[in-house]
């Protein structure tokens, strides 16, 4: 079974992150069109900011930074500069310490922003009340395309919210589920549900 990666339990067994170097790094990032920095030990709300500052100087248009240790407050401070930028249409926050309030930040930046057409939000203990207000955005989204929500403790609760929005977002193409306890009738009604629905690849 895979292990949630919970803020605290990665922090004591990583070394400290060495914050000057990231922050010379992140400076550099400020003239590339992508930003990425995955498996970092990312974390904190000044090198957040400073992460913040790059993306939003950069007006860039892809951001990975899966793997870190990204929590609420960190997600915040990104997503409010993102929605800024208004540009960014590639983002991966998976497998970072989310948990529904990062979400919540998430799916405010989704409806604000219709660049948006990649989000991957694996791995980060969303649950399914935080999900099923993301997949309420994703419902009137017009440009997203490829949405990633493995491994999110999703029930059988938020199983018609995910069928609803396959069937009504027509440029929704790749939507990964794998790792949800979603059971069978979860399953069952997401099948049901997703007659006629543009999605092309789903993962349980």
């Amino acid at each position: 079974a895979r292990r949630s990666r919970g803020r605290g339990k990665v922090a004591a067994a990583t070394p400290k992150i060495d914050e000057e170097a990231l922050r010379n790094e992140l400076k550099k990032l400020r003239k590339l069109p992508a930003v990425r920095l995955p498996c970092r030990r990312i974390y904190g709300v000044p090198l957040a900011r400073g992460l913040a500052s790059a993306v939003a100087t950069s007006r860039t248009t892809r951001v990975e930074l899966m793997g870190n240790l990204l929590g609420p407050e960190e997600t915040f401070v990104l997503c409010a500069a993102l929605s800024r930028a208004g540009c960014c249409a590639h983002l991966d926050l998976s497998s970072n310490s989310l948990g529904p309030e990062g979400c919540s930040h998430v799916t405010r930046l989704l409806r604000d922003n219709q660049s948006l057409s990649t989000l991957y939000l694996g791995d980060n203990q969303i649950g399914d009340e935080a999900a099923t207000a993301l997949l309420e955005a994703v419902v009137s989204h017009t440009v997203l395309r490829s949405l990633g929500l493995e491994w999110n403790g999703l029930g059988r609760r938020c199983a018609g919210m995910l069928s609803c929005a396959a069937r009504a977002n027509s440029t929704l193409t790749w939507l990964a589920l794998s790792g949800n306890p979603l059971g069978d009738e979860g399953v069952d009604a997401l099948y049901d549900g997703l007659c006629g629905a543009h999605a092309s690849n789903l993962g349980f």
